[in-house]
């Protein structure tokens, strides 16, 4: 799967949450910057589970179509 989030090299990347919690707290309105690590957390989570979601309906529909051309045989058929 390709990662659907966008990165820019204008930024650096935090290593760990540690990491993204320390610049937090370095900037001079620390506040405001909380306020922004979260809303891009909570967006970057939403893309991500809106991939994985996409991706478990496509093999649950390759499945359905596995299924209607060669369904299985039970017991009782064997």
């Amino acid at each position: 799967m390709r990662n659907p989030i966008i990165g820019t090299s204008l930024f650096i990347t935090p290593d760990s949450i540690d990491h993204l919690e320390q610049l937090a707290e370095s900037m001079t309105n620390s506040a405001e910057a909380w306020r922004m690590v979260m809303f891009t957390m909570n967006y970057c989570r939403k893309l991500v589970q809106e991939e994985l979601d996409r991706k478990e309906a496509r093999e649950e529909e390759l499945i359905a179509m596995r299924f209607a051309v060669a369904p299985r045989r039970t017991t009782e058929e064997t």
